[in-house]
């Protein structure tokens, strides 16, 4: 027995004593940096680490492919660029990645360890920003995987001429939207910051006591306003970040600007995050194609990846959102016909109708019963009570509430592209008014541009000039698109812009599922 105990004692001594030596090979100035390399990437050193094997091959493949020679040391210790781009891991958020991704360093690594630590970071970070982090599908983040030895190659040979945080900012898909926002993200970070403070600011209307004051603390937070600032300073500042939030610079403090006022840059940064991810996410676009972007209130028609045309558009309201959606616009309807839905008609119409007999006539609408038409002034409107047993539909003209042209595309909400008699709502920044179709400005000019583009194959060309007589003539005319133009109606509430970066107001709240899921990231 006394034997077998001091067995044990033995090889208790034996292990300890063998795994206070791991790392001895690390300082032993025999063995060059290229062997303690070979040494650090073995799967039982790395074991420790938590990494897969997927990660580990990776790395063994990578320091093959280098001869064993370090990427971001010199003379033994981290490099210039080593230092640097440590610091960069620092900032994800900046980035357009939530920190959760970031590996977690072990804990008291020497120079050769951290250079492995690092250039397994870089490999896995260069992948989410090529491919996203996050899947909107399975609504889950993806499995940390290193990017391809070549592209690893390319951004560290970038490194040697150019600043990292330049080279890591076009790293992501090669568009101009994903570009513009990924640098105006890096730089609303790095200048305000990303702190989570949030506040509960009310309404000018709900609480007008000290509202300039509040407004003041507020900025001073976060828009780096200085706190001792007189009104107008804090008025113009006010201003500033209504616009970085897609508001009208009123300096009102109704319910959209408290909204921004109240939301911390943390969760600003998060959202540029999930624009940047459904960007990373998204389908190779066809050449051609039509974007509309909800939270921005526009339509875009891009051409290899070029906006040779932007329109303002009005969406739904909150109780009538409008869809995002993937179709193809097959058809521009001069002069369209509107049938009324069952929702406007039950409820918005018919109150309307009960007060006026005329209603229907005054508004350019006929009334059916199946195919036969009535005559809805002689109707007794106060016993229709509940359902709405009638179909109403709307003629033809400028009067007609979609306009003089309407865009259709296959879907199964029943909304459309059209025109708009109601064109004031165009000269507000927040365009959230219509029952869930996009009402367009310069409908006329959109329907140019497309239907130029579909002139190539057609007996006769569709010219701007043949369409201005179709509107001359004034008589409903429906042209089907030989070629039918993709769009896409997307919901992107974080856009950024070659000078600047816009925090557009989440209005359907769509972005608090994945900003729930952002924040554990």
């Amino acid at each position: 027995m006394r034997k077998l105990l001091s067995f044990f004692l033995l090889l208790l001594l034996f292990s300890c004593g063998s795994s206070n030596n791991d790392k001895d090979f690390l300082s032993d100035k025999s063995l060059s940096v290229g062997e303690k390399l070979q040494r650090v990437i073995t799967s039982d050193y790395l074991s420790s680490w938590k990494l897969t094997s997927e990660q580990i091959d990776w790395l063994q493949a990578f320091y093959k492919s280098q001869n064993h020679q370090p990427v971001f040391m010199k003379d033994s210790a981290l490099s210039k660029t080593g230092k640097v781009f440590l610091e960069e891991t620092h900032h994800f958020l900046w980035y357009g990645l939530p920190e959760g991704r970031r590996l977690k360093m072990p804990e008291n690594l020497t120079e050769i360890e951290k250079e492995v630590w690092l250039t397994l970071q870089l490999s896995t970070l260069i992948n989410d920003l090529k491919t996203g982090c996050f899947s909107f599908d399975t609504k889950s983040f993806k499995p940390l995987k290193p990017a391809d030895l070549s592209t690893v190659k390319t951004v560290l040979n970038r490194f040697k001429k150019e600043k990292i945080n330049t080279v890591l900012l076009e790293v992501g898909p090669k568009d101009s939207t994903y570009y513009y926002l990924a640098s105006q993200n890096y730089n609303f970070c790095k200048k305000y910051g990303t702190d989570s403070t949030s506040f509960s600011m009310k309404t000018q209307k709900e609480d007008s006591i000290d509202v300039w004051k509040k407004v003041r603390t507020v900025l001073s937070q976060k828009f780096k306003l200085d706190e001792n600032s007189d009104s107008i300073s804090t008025y113009k500042a006010l201003n500033e970040y209504q616009l970085m939030n897609g508001l009208d610079p009123d300096g009102k403090l109704g319910r959209n600007t408290v909204k921004a006022l109240n939301e911390s840059n943390h969760e600003k940064a998060l959202r540029a995050c999930i624009s940047m991810e459904k960007i990373r996410n998204s389908k190779v676009r066809p050449e051609k194609y039509v974007r509309i972007n909800l939270p921005e209130f526009m339509l875009y028609v891009k051409e290899k990846n070029a906006t040779i045309e932007a329109h303002k558009v009005v969406i739904g309201k909150i109780s009538t959102q409008t869809p995002e959606l993937e179709s193809e616009i097959y058809k521009v309807v001069f002069y369209p016909y509107w049938s009324v839905p069952y929702s406007i008609t039950s409820k918005e119409m018919l109150p309307d109708l009960k007060r006026d007999k005329n209603y229907l006539s005054r508004n350019h609408y006929k009334l059916y019963s199946g195919a036969r038409e009535l005559d809805g002034s002689s109707i007794n409107w106060s016993n229709v009570n509940g359902s709405f047993p009638y179909r109403v539909v709307q003629q033809p003209g400028k009067h007609n509430s979609l306009g003089i042209v309407k865009f259709e595309f296959k879907n199964a909400h029943s909304v459309y592209v059209h025109d708009t008699p109601l064109k004031r709502f165009f000269n507000v920044a927040f365009r959230s008014y219509s029952h869930g179709c996009m009402r367009c400005d310069q409908p006329l000019q959109l329907a140019k541009t497309l239907l130029t583009m579909d002139s190539v194959g057609r007996k006769e060309a569709f010219t701007p000039e043949k369409v201005d007589s179709l509107i001359t003539v004034g008589k409903h005319h429906p042209v089907s698109l030989m070629r039918p133009v993709p769009i896409f109606v997307e919901y992107q509430t974080v856009v950024g812009y070659p000078d600047r970066i816009v925090f557009y107001i989440d209005l359907y709240d769509r972005d608090e599922q994945w900003l729930r899921k952002f924040k554990k990231g």
